[in-house]
């Protein structure tokens, strides 16, 4: 069971290690994607489908920009072990 709560800008889960796991490797994956993206590849259905929609290549750049950024930032607030995360939302209210 995964629990989740906040408080001002910051995002705290209890996760049990197998979940926390699963949770970094899902995290290296979409990172793993956007970097193929930055990089020219245009061929993972899963990055075009986030991008449906908008228009002109300002709007995907801004897109992985922002889908990077928020990656590394979960991916940098996760510890090494454990099974509690505090995710700081960087100006979020």
């Amino acid at each position: 069971m995964i629990s989740l709560g906040r408080r001002n800008d910051r995002v705290i889960g209890g996760f049990i290690p197998r979940q926390f796991r699963c949770l970094r490797k899902l995290l290296e994956g979409c990172l793993c994607r956007v970097e193929r993206a930055f990089d020219g590849a245009v061929d993972d259905p899963v990055v075009t489908r986030l991008f449906v929609g908008l228009s002109g290549e300002r709007c995907c750049v801004s897109g992985l920009c922002l889908m990077r950024t928020s990656v590394k930032t979960v991916l940098d607030d996760l510890p090494c072990r454990g099974g509690v995360i505090v995710i700081h939302g960087h100006g979020m209210a």
